[in-house]
């Protein structure tokens, strides 16, 4: 029997037993369509998150306390003001800096109040975020050189007090007993494994008035809690934070060994992230394919019931002259038919499954090829590896016997 004959008498058996075969074919297009909705959605949950750190860039650094180093009860060391100065002389040419300062205010418009997150930024900071402005315009050098009391509000405060962005600029609104002038607003924000912890709800102010009306006292003057930069070259990147290890290590030493300060690098957080996505991706893909085992079994199952059914018919075929390799290679295809019917409608489901998501997230559409590759390979070989037994039952069937079955 050559291989045409026996893919029409395979087809032949398929379409004659059509709802038992669609039943049969559940397991593999659920199977399929899991593995590759789930490779899918991994690689364009990636590709989201790394666009909204291309928006920030692996070349920013951030210094703060380092609190771990510390033993219980023991009093935390932070930078003062003057480290500020001296670490922005040093990284001038290189890298632009910004302290963050932030206070939780109850924010107030004409006698409306909402709590707001009010950081204490320098005019690179916007820069170093990449964050988008709906209205108005941010905080610039001069708001810093004369100490304007200005504000740039999140587009969820601005959206409480007033009925536009544009209707928020030039109003004033008050907290910590001052009033501030707004002069911009912030457009939605975009979430990123590379953060500063800011929302919707977050307000911006120069940093020199943020700490002007911030109690110190707990820690003996004013402090600086977080100093963010972002290198001009990626180059320099190591060069500044060695500089900066180098300033703060030989100025406060260390505390029982160990850095009282610490230098955390955005490019380390995204080999992080990298490496999780890999991991939950390769997890539930593993899980998915659970289903394609459950499939095969389920498979084997009917082509052993196909095997007993046909059992008369097998050994007529023998008595006629059919050789025991042209029965395995008939259940062979016959399984092999069904794996490939059900894995190509998986796969189109695996595919209309994965383009929803993409319009639901608003996620750029992504369909990893080697997905689909795996999906029709998978179909292959579970054809082949949950078919031969049937297959081989088949083609050692005695004829004698098989003439004499019922």
């Amino acid at each position: 029997m050559n291989v045409t004959e026996g893919f029409r008498e395979s087809w032949d058996m398929i379409r004659h037993n059509r709802l038992r075969t669609i039943l049969t074919m559940l397991g593999m297009n659920i199977g399929v369509a899991s593995v590759i909705a789930v490779m899918a959605t991994g690689l364009m949950g990636r590709g989201a998150i790394m666009k909204g750190i291309e928006n920030i860039g692996s070349s920013l650094l951030w210094v703060q306390a380092a609190k771990d180093s510390y033993p219980t009860g023991r009093d935390i060391t932070y930078m003062k003001p003057e480290d500020l100065s001296t670490l922005a002389s040093i990284v001038q040419d290189t890298a632009w800096i910004s302290p963050n300062l932030r206070a939780n205010y109850p924010m107030g418009y004409r006698g409306d109040q909402e709590i707001s997150a009010v950081y204490g930024v320098w005019p690179a900071y916007q820069r170093m975020w990449g964050r988008a402005l709906q209205a108005g315009r941010s905080i610039s050098q001069d708001d810093v050189d004369q100490r304007r009391r200005v504000v740039v509000l999140g587009m969820n405060t601005a959206r409480a007090f007033f009925q536009t962005e544009d209707a928020a600029l030039g109003n004033s609104v008050s907290f910590a007993g001052k009033d501030f002038t707004v002069i911009g607003v912030m457009a939605k924000k975009e979430r990123s494994p590379v953060d500063d912890g800011s929302d919707d709800d977050t307000a911006y102010v120069p940093y020199e008035i943020l700490s002007d009306v911030t109690s110190w006292d707990q820690y003996g003057g004013p402090r600086i809690m977080r100093i963010y930069l972002k290198v001009h070259d990626m180059a320099d990147l190591d060069y500044v934070s060695g500089r900066i290890d180098q300033y703060l290590g030989h100025k406060y030493g260390t505390v029982e060994g160990k850095p009282r300060f610490v230098v955390k690098k955005a490019e380390d957080s995204i080999q992080t992230t990298n490496k999780v996505f890999d991991i939950i991706t390769t997890v539930i893909t593993l899980i998915a394919g659970i289903s394609l085992v459950v499939g095969g079994i389920g498979i084997m199952n009917i082509m052993l019931i196909t095997v007993t059914e046909r059992t008369r018919e097998i050994g007529i075929r023998k008595a006629l002259g059919a050789k025991r390799r042209d029965i395995l290679a008939q259940f062979l295809i016959e399984s092999i038919i069904i794996c490939l019917i059900g894995g190509g409608i998986g796969i189109l489901f695996g595919i209309g499954i994965t383009a929803i998501i993409s319009v639901a997230q608003r996620w750029e559409y992504l369909l990893p090829w080697a997905a689909i590759l795996l999906g029709l390979g998978v179909s292959i070989g579970i054809g082949l590896f949950f078919g031969i037994y049937p297959a081989l039952k088949a083609a050692r069937l005695d004829p004698v016997v098989a003439l004499t079955k019922e």
